[in-house]
């Protein structure tokens, strides 16, 4: 069973800063790391990118 993801995340994705956080998560599967919890330490993002991944978030 496939589940589409809706457009709205689907965009959000793509936008630069998700996009850096999203890698970073995939990167932390791949290597059969925990994805549900914790803190990436090694993702640099500048103000705007934080923005958009607030976005999502709804924090600033």
């Amino acid at each position: 069973m496939t589940t589409a993801i809706p457009p709205g995340i689907r965009d959000w994705a793509l936008l630069p800063g998700p996009a850096v956080v999203l890698d970073a998560v995939r990167t932390r599967a791949r290597r059969a790391h925990r994805t549900e919890a914790g803190t990436l330490t090694n993702v640099v993002l500048t103000a705007p990118q934080r923005r958009e991944v607030a976005l999502l978030l709804g924090t600033r």
